[in-house]
């Protein structure tokens, strides 16, 4: 059975949620009954150290202490403990009598905390055990070096008088602890219950919060891959999820305006070539049929639509390899300034026809690597786009200049130039921001497009500066050429 993720991380909160209850619980029981011994103990030691530090500061000396009935009957202590001593319980039986034998002002019942499961032994401040309820300590002896760390001082008005020391003895509660206990078991079930239920609920809300993004997602998905535009999602997060939705809605914008790029190049395309094959195709057809004579004329015309074909086979062959990563680029030493030079000198004639003034103008003496074959087609597009849009009279320059590990190149023209909108649109494939120029001859609108797939290509960037009635400005950033 497939589960989804909305089930896989609900059950995931609620298996962590009980594993971490159950082993808490364990823990807590297995280690709550000690820890309550040892309460229990240092409580009864607490009690007792108080009792026999007022029984001292009473009477000023040990005599006949046992009689308090603190301390078990062991080996060797019947001497000490006299017939009314207690066995254990915390309470001498006996002790109101003696009490009232010796003027004592203690209370007539003793109780200790703990009481019949504390073992107590007393020495005297030089270590000597005077009451022992441990049969394996006799009075007399000498405690040793682990009891002295171990014990509990008496101190009476700043001075030690003696050392109480407690042992356990047995583990059995009465009526109220096991109640206690009982309570504590109940409690932490009741706790693990509840941790159970709010991990269920945490795991339902968070797997909720995880998975609709994620439907949403996957819905839009499906559209995309039936061919539909999908609506933008909502970013509702600003965590993964909102990252992922965001790439889906910047992939879903990119991919549609591939799309109708695609579109629109196929349509252009489709036009640039219907155009010379019309041509070519009315003028064969008419000189087959002898409407007209064959011509040196009509052969060069037929002969320069073919050539404009080949031409934008070619281009459309370049942006091909680009997309690919194919375009393959020859890398050779460049000096700048004479590349610039020679780029501009071929143009010298098409600029001295129009009447416009055409020049490198500025110099960096940088030198660069790269493919001049392809750059000289770059400087090609630039130099025919300028001196085609720049009225008669007007100038086209270039020029470059050296900025940190970069050089800057640029072709300037007086021409009409374009609103700022258009700058990022000119490097679009067969865009012509004047529509009235579609029809123009020789040109596939493919020019500044390649120009950008070659200077990518250089690990270069291109981009335009315009104003209207300004002219236009085309840079180039290239990566300068070390002089070591």
């Amino acid at each position: 059975m497939n589960r989804s993720l909305y089930t896989k991380l609900t059950l995931a909160f609620v298996a962590i949620a009980v594993t971490t209850a159950v082993v808490s619980v364990l823990i807590m029981l297995i280690t709550s009954r000690n820890r309550f011994n040892t309460y229990l103990r240092e409580s009864a030691s607490e009690s007792a150290a108080g009792i026999l530090e007022s029984w001292y500061a009473e009477r000023g000396s040990w005599d006949q202490v046992s009689s308090l009935g603190l301390f078990h009957v062991g080996a060797g202590n019947a001497g000490l403990n006299g017939p009314e001593m207690g066995q254990g319980s915390g309470r001498g039986p006996g002790w109101k009598g003696n009490s009232q034998a010796q003027g004592a002002t203690l209370p007539s019942q003793i109780h200790v905390p703990g009481e019949g499961r504390s073992v107590f032994t007393l020495a005297d401040y030089q270590g000597k055990i005077l009451v022992s309820g441990d049969a394996t300590l006799l009075p007399g002896e000498s405690i040793s070096a682990d009891m002295v760390e171990s014990g509990r001082p008496l101190v009476v008005d700043g001075m030690q008088i003696g050392t109480l020391y407690t042992a356990n003895r047995a583990a059995f509660y009465n009526a109220v602890e096991q109640r206690l206990i009982q309570n504590i078991g109940k409690t932490l079930m009741l706790a693990t219950l509840v941790s159970i239920v709010a991990a269920g609920l945490t795991g339902h809300f968070v797997a909720r919060s995880l998975t609709k993004p994620l439907h949403a997602l996957t819905a839009a998905v499906k559209k995309l891959a039936a061919g539909e535009a999908p609506t933008p999602l909502e970013v509702k997060s600003q965590d993964e999820l909102g990252e992922l939705t965001e790439a889906f809605n910047q992939m879903s914008f990119d991919l549609e305006k591939s799309i109708e790029q695609r579109r629109q190049m196929t349509a252009d395309v489709a036009h640039d070539l219907r155009t010379p094959l019309t041509v070519i195709g009315g003028y064969v057809e008419a000189m087959k049929d002898g409407d007209l004579p064959v011509t040196s004329e009509r052969m060069e015309l037929i002969g320069a639509e073919i050539s404009h074909l080949n031409k934008l086979v070619s281009d459309l062959r370049v942006l091909s390899q680009a997309d690919t990563g194919d375009l393959t680029l020859t890398l050779t030493d460049l000096d700048l300034d004479e590349f610039m030079v020679k780029a501009a000198h071929l143009f010298d004639l098409q600029a001295k026809q129009k009447g416009i003034k055409l020049g490198v103008e500025a110099s960096s003496g940088a030198s660069i690597r790269g493919d001049e074959t392809r750059l000289m087609q770059v400087f090609e597009n630039l130099i025919s786009n300028a001196l085609r849009h720049t009225p008669e009279g007007g100038e086209v320059k270039l020029g470059s200049r050296e900025e940190g590990e970069k050089v800057l190149i640029w072709v300037r023209d007086s021409g009409s130039g374009i609103a700022p909108e258009e700058l990022d649109m000119i490097f679009e494939r067969f865009h012509r921001g004047d529509k009235s120029r579609h029809n123009e001859t020789s040109q596939s609108g493919l020019g500044l497009a390649i120009s950008r797939a070659i200077i990518n290509g250089h690990e270069g960037r291109i981009w335009a500066e315009s104003q209207p009635g300004e002219g236009m400005q085309i840079w180039i950033a290239l990566n300068k050429l070390s002089k070591e």
